[in-house]
């Protein structure tokens, strides 16, 4: 007797989105606990102290971020799991100097203030019915606009203008959180079906969220530190 296949449903949206924020947490997790290290340790004064060793440590990280995303479809789930776990180390040092620098208060602080935006944007893009992907061309020139005129503050050492660009990355990055999170589901809708595509989308989501987070972390810290000291 002819019996019918039997119909194994995939992953889930909900399922989903579940990996993507538990590999955020693991991620942001890995950076605080290596942020620590490297503070006990001061391994980040010797990163920092040396231009060589901190621009390679840049250019590592670049590579990391690029790897994930222009590789996506080529590399392992396991191989891009890797690549997140280890720029998620080495933010870590970042995060060890500003904690240095601020402090342990002003660093908690920051992060708590962090996690409040993100969350609200993350709630936003998962509810609103607008179509947020018309927005790409926006994102993309916001980024490109905030990246210039920091470099040439690097060189102008503009307080005002650093206060501004400060506040202006906050908004960019709420908005482009929102934004992921919208990516992030239709990624999965684009894929549903493929197990193995999704278990690769869902870290290339996380580092998406990860960095959405950590750049907004970076400037509330740094406006924070900034009052403080007044």
């Amino acid at each position: 007797m002819y019996e019918s296949p039997t119909y194994v449903p995939g992953v889930s949206e909900n399922s989903y989105a579940r990996k993507v924020f538990l590999w955020l947490f693991i991620g942001l997790m890995v950076t605080a606990a290596s942020a620590l290290v490297f503070t006990e340790t001061n391994l980040w004064m010797v990163v920092f102290s040396n231009q060589l060793i901190y621009w390679g440590m840049f250019i590592v990280e670049l590579f990391l971020v690029f790897k994930i995303s222009a590789s996506l479809h080529k590399i392992s789930a396991g191989a891009a799991r890797v690549y997140f776990l280890l720029y998620s180390v080495m933010t870590g040092l970042t995060v060890a100097g500003i904690t240095f620098i601020f402090g342990m208060y002003t660093t908690f602080v920051a992060f708590a203030y962090t996690s409040l935006l993100f969350g609200s944007m993350a709630l936003i893009g998962f509810t609103t019915k607008r179509d947020l992907m018309r927005f790409s061309s926006v994102v993309m020139a916001g980024l490109i606009t905030l990246l210039i005129a920091s470099v040439a503050n690097i060189f102008l050492r503009l307080q005002g203008l650093d206060l501004v660009l400060s506040y202006a990355g906050i908004i960019l990055f709420m908005g482009i959180t929102a934004y992921d999170i919208q990516k992030m589901k239709r990624l999965y809708e684009a894929n549903e079906g493929n197990d193995e595509a999704l278990n690769k989308l869902a870290i290339f989501s996380a580092l998406d969220l990860y960095l959405d987070f950590i750049n907004i972390f970076l400037r509330i810290v740094q406006i924070l530190g900034r009052s403080s000291r007044k």
